[in-house]
């Protein structure tokens, strides 16, 4: 199930990324989410953020900055570029 759910969220930010490629927007800033289950396992690897941001690069996109936050939950802040195709 786990794969599953890593998927879809790949999947999704696949789509958004191509979405705003298409669009031609110069940047694209998503929220991503820290899976609540990676607090309890202690893991150094965040696979699900690891996914959504190959999707994203899969789309025309390069990740120019990176910041993490939150008050409600952790969450990353990528910046992404357009790359020429």
């Amino acid at each position: 199930i786990m794969g599953w759910i890593s998927d879809s969220k790949a999947g999704k930010m696949r789509d958004a990324a191509r979405a705003a490629f298409v669009q031609q927007r110069k940047y694209f800033t998503p929220k991503l989410d820290l899976p609540s289950f990676s607090h309890a396992l202690g893991t150094s690897d965040v696979s699900d953020w690891a996914s959504m941001i190959e999707a994203i690069e899969s789309e025309g996109w390069e990740l120019q900055h990176w910041a993490v936050g939150g008050t409600q939950g952790v969450h990353a802040f990528p910046v992404f570029i357009r790359r020429a195709r």
